[in-house]
């Protein structure tokens, strides 16, 4: 089963509402994935960072896909990550929100959707620090 997962770029630069308002735009990182048996973990990326990012457990979609399993109390048996990124690293929109969004709900849609979008979203908040 291949799982799909569209995640937009942001902005919470708002003026008066900096860090307190929050903007999508319509920029878009979009990612694949497929359970695999082999027990790694392994990604193919194109676009923004591809040269730079990491591909394995090491990457930051797949780090927050592995913390959902766990979370979930489900072991991850191996996983087949394609991204496509569109957003620009360190551009301050929001590429590393994007990326850790982008693992946590193709681990939960792999998994049948055992949390919540509000679980999800506590959980992405205790790992980024910040909403």
């Amino acid at each position: 089963m291949k799982i799909h997962v569209k995640v937009p770029a942001t902005t919470a630069n708002l003026g008066p509402g900096f860090d307190a308002l929050g903007l999508a735009l319509n920029l878009w990182n979009e990612a694949d994935f497929t359970l695999t048996e082999d027990g790694r973990i392994s990604m193919r990326i194109e676009g923004e960072g591809a040269a730079k990012l990491p591909t394995d457990a090491g990457n930051l979609v797949a780090e927050a896909a592995l913390q959902l399993f766990e979370q979930a109390g489900k072991t991850c048996p191996g996983l087949q990550i394609e991204c496509l990124n569109r957003i620009p690293l360190g551009s301050g929109m929001g590429s590393s929100s994007a990326a850790m969004l982008t693992g946590m709900l193709g681990a939960n849609a792999l998994l049948g959707n055992p949390m919540t979008d509000e679980e999800i979203l506590k959980l992405a908040i205790e790992t980024e620090g910040h909403p």
